[in-house]
């Protein structure tokens, strides 16, 4: 039974195409307004994970090392199996090591110490030589995948992230070497913030929406 051609269709009937220039535009209203909702969703959970991390310090210093060495391993497999660059592989695990050694103290990191400079070097350069590499591959989006890339990096942030928002600072709103730096003699605190630790989320959220 022979069956109809249904792809041999008269087109000519057809009215012209709509213009959409209305459903665009509220279609981009809309899109800024879920950037804006997720963005504040974004910071709200911050703000949590801040407060969880300064109630419960030692469970959050327990985290972050499971995530180090988990990041680190995944680190040492990319090197092991995949053999995409030794260079990059190394600077991340003497990255993860760095994070290691600044968990020794947590939740105190001496920010004015040159091993925290030293660390953030670190960071910014592990992050650095990764984007490199994975740019500079002759067709990224076919081989790696924009969507893994941005995920990649991602995991690489993830402890960065993590030490920024749980890290504690001392009443003089920073930490100076192992022990919280004391005010200069003389000066008086507030009674409710007179000694008193915060993570650098908290302390900003204080200074910049506290009520005078």
């Amino acid at each position: 039974m022979p069956y109809p051609d249904v792809y041999e269709r008269d087109y000519s009937s057809l009215s012209q195409p709509i213009g959409f220039g209305a459903f665009h535009l509220v279609t981009l209203v809309m899109t800024g307004i879920l950037f804006c909702f997720a963005l504040f969703s974004f910071f709200c959970a911050m703000n949590l994970i801040s407060d969880l991390a300064e109630e419960f310090p030692t469970r959050a210093g327990k985290v972050l090392r499971v995530l180090v060495v988990a990041v680190m391993g995944a680190h040492v497999f990319i090197m092991v199996v995949d053999r995409m660059n030794f260079l990059c592989s190394l600077v991340s695990c003497i990255t993860n090591g760095l994070y290691l050694r600044a968990l020794r103290h947590f939740p105190l990191l001496p920010l004015l110490q040159p091993f925290t400079w030293f660390m953030g070097f670190f960071v910014l350069l592990e992050s650095v030589l990764w984007l490199h590499l994975l740019v500079s591959l002759d067709a990224p989006s076919e081989v790696v995948g924009y969507g893994n890339m941005f995920v990649f990096m991602i995991m690489l942030w993830l402890v960065p992230t993590g030490l920024i928002l749980s890290v504690e600072v001392g009443p003089c709103g920073i930490s100076d070497g192992l022990q919280m730096l004391r005010p200069p003699q003389g000066t008086k605190l507030p009674a409710d913030q007179s000694g008193k630790r915060a993570t650098i989320v908290s302390s900003l959220r204080k200074y910049f929406f506290s009520k005078s």
